[in-house]
């Protein structure tokens, strides 16, 4: 009875099906909205400077969305508007709207996107870690500094790049504002008509 019963979960597992990715639309639902914190410019001695920061993510399509970085306070906002875009596939990318597009590869509630900039490399993480909490890094390394090392006999070669700047916020989820209901009288009374 007992292998009878074993079997018959066997069989039931195999023949259901494989379990489907996500869809952007999916993926991304846990992640629009706006987001808000501060912005801390690290040097090796510790924090350089403070700025406000937001990123806003929005649908404009089954496969795109607003993804916009802001930064100051509103005296000197400086606006990044991107689009995030779904591609075949499930891959994601970052459109800066300026010829300028970076892949944006997806590992659990995490986003990563690497690239280079002149003799500099740069790592940018986003992720979601709590409930209404979005953790952004920024990692700059390479210059005039990077090295080499190894590269005898058996050894592989291997480049090194000095880390030579860290940006991170952590953001929080603004409140979502919803329509103020229409003033009413304390008696509960609709308002007179205007005649």
């Amino acid at each position: 009875m007992l292998a009878s019963l074993a079997l018959s979960f066997a069989l039931l597992a195999c023949a259901q099906e494989p379990a489907r990715p996500p869809t952007a639309a999916e993926v991304l639902a846990p992640w629009q909205g706006q987001w808000r914190g501060e912005l801390e410019l690290w040097q090796r001695d510790g924090v350089a400077r403070r700025v406000p920061m937001e990123l806003h993510v929005q649908p404009v399509s089954a496969s795109e969305w607003t993804w916009t970085i802001v930064y100051g306070a509103p005296s000197d906002r400086q606006e990044r508007r991107y689009a995030l875009r779904a591609k075949d596939g499930g891959a994601l990318e970052i459109d800066e709207r300026n010829g300028i597009v970076l892949p944006l590869q997806r590992f659990a509630q995490r986003f990563f996107s690497r690239f280079s900039v002149g003799t500099s490399e740069l790592l940018a993480r986003y992720e979601l870690v709590g409930e209404g909490e979005l953790l952004y890094e920024m990692i700059s390394a390479g210059g005039a500094e990077a090295g080499k090392t190894g590269g005898a006999g058996e050894t592989p070669e291997v480049v090194t790049a000095p880390v030579c700047g860290f940006q991170r916020a952590l953001l929080r989820r603004a409140a979502e504002r919803s329509p103020q209901p229409e003033a009413r009288p304390s008696t509960g009374e609709p308002p007179a008509k205007k005649g």
